[in-house]
């Protein structure tokens, strides 16, 4: 747990664990999701547990891929079998930095196959800094606050954010407003991106707002 900010080269050197002791170290973290899901998750969550089950049902079947007499190590192993490319492993990197890269290029892959363009020219040319949806999505997951309650409505308003450079003006509701302003102020490129980002009372408000420009 909370190993977002260590190295991949911190990973080289270590063995997978022995069988039962990963039973009991997943265990734990199922665990710990359940709770996490039950006292801050989206309340329309019914169960919690099943939820976290089917969660770590796929780290298992992640770990039972690796080859413990294969020519990478286990961490690398595990990267490659997510869908991360060798050339794109950096050890020097964080385990965060790879996960959003690993993510980045998930996204150019369905991008590749419903546009025809070659993924790997793709790779090539695209970075995430690039991109204003990525700079968005990454700053807001960055400085947003920490809500108390975590309600799947709010990765809607993230998405509905994103079109905030095509707009003049971009309605968002409070708890999202208040991210944005810390946002803006952690990350000048995010702040220009969104530019004008309000919260209203009421539809007419914003009709009103409109019929102004």
């Amino acid at each position: 747990m909370d190993i977002d900010s260590t190295r991949i080269a911190d990973w080289m050197d270590k063995p997978l664990r022995q069988s039962d002791e990963a039973a009991r170290i997943l265990q734990l973290f199922r665990d710990n999701l359940t709770k996490e899901i039950a006292t801050r998750g989206d309340k329309r969550i019914s169960d919690p547990a099943a939820v976290a089950v089917t969660f770590f049902s796929e780290v298992v079947r992640g770990g039972h891929a690796i080859n413990k007499k294969g020519d990478f190590p286990p961490a690398i192993q595990i990267l490659m079998n997510a869908g991360m490319d060798l050339d794109d492993i950096d050890p020097s990197v964080t385990l965060a930095e790879a996960t959003s890269l690993l993510t980045f290029h998930k996204r150019l892959a369905i991008v590749a196959k419903t546009s025809g363009l070659p993924l790997q020219e793709l790779k090539r040319t695209m970075r995430q800094d690039r991109l204003p949806v990525t700079v968005i999505e990454e700053c807001m997951r960055l400085y947003a606050h920490d809500q108390p309650e975590r309600k799947g409505s709010e990765l809607n308003d993230v998405h509905l954010l994103c079109l905030a450079p095509y707009a003049d003006v971009t309605y968002v509701d409070k708890r999202t407003l208040e991210s944005v302003r810390r946002a803006k102020g952690k990350n000048a490129v995010f702040a220009e991106l969104v530019g004008n980002v309000g919260k209203a009372g009421s539809y007419s408000e914003i009709l009103a707002t409109l019929t102004a420009l």
